[in-house]
């Protein structure tokens, strides 16, 4: 009887080795870096220049054009804020506008949102035409976070402008100035930003990324004579 259950112990001991070395639950970790990232990385990696290379390319990732229409809105309503508040101040201080109605802020929101598309659009068939390879979601994402950024670190310079327009302070008037020459060095950072980004996404040489670039200012200029004129 002895011998017999010899083989038997022997036997639960190999059973029970594949369990001891079996390997431990593998962690699943999530490698897609857009789930982690927070306004505030956004910002800094926007004005570090020297990696937006890395910065896009981790960004770029979309594959539907509503994964920009959160960032698009929150961008206006940042726009829209830092014109409420400068319009506030001008009126308490200087006596200026009065504050813009709900109707009209609604509106302002809905045409910044339409305008944006607009831009993503014609940015993207400008590229297609000169060879473009990407499809319009990633551009799009990455334009929206761009103009975000852009509203964002812009704000204090067009909040000083905005009130600067309801006085003529000429301390106010100087500072005016001062801003609007960072405001303008901002836009052209934005336009730097942009053309890496075109050319990036849609794998096209220098040359043709900067024709797009100047096809965009052409329309922000068309586009800026029909409000003043129209």
């Amino acid at each position: 009887m002895a011998d017999s259950e010899k083989p038997k112990k022997k036997s639960k001991a190999i059973a029970a080795k594949p369990e001891e070395n079996a390997s431990p639950p593998r962690k699943t970790t999530d490698k897609n870096p857009a789930t982690k990232t927070t306004l505030f990385t956004w910002l800094r990696r926007y004005v570090d220049f020297k990696n937006l290379d890395s910065f896009i390319d981790e960004e770029k990732s979309s594959e539907s054009i509503k994964d920009s229409f959160l960032i698009i809105t929150v961008a206006q309503m940042v726009s829209i804020l830092t014109i409420l508040i400068a319009t506030l101040v001008s009126l308490l201080l200087f006596q200026g506008s009065p504050l813009p109605s709900l109707l009209q802020l609604l509106a302002g929101l809905i045409i910044g949102i339409a305008v944006f598309y607009l831009v993503v659009w014609f940015v993207h068939s400008i590229s297609k035409a000169l060879g473009g390879t990407s499809k319009i979601a990633p551009l799009a994402r990455f334009m929206s976070i761009i103009t975000l950024c852009s509203i964002i670190i812009s704000a204090p310079a067009v909040f000083i402008l905005l009130v600067g327009s309801a006085t003529s302070v000429i301390s106010i008037a100087i500072l005016e100035m001062l801003a609007f020459i960072i405001w303008v060095l901002l836009w052209l950072y934005q336009l730097f930003v942009l053309y890496k980004t075109i050319r990036q996404i849609h794998s096209l040489s220098m040359y043709r990324a900067l024709g797009v670039i100047g096809a965009l200012v052409v329309l922000y200029i068309v586009g800026f004579l029909l409000i003043l004129f129209g």
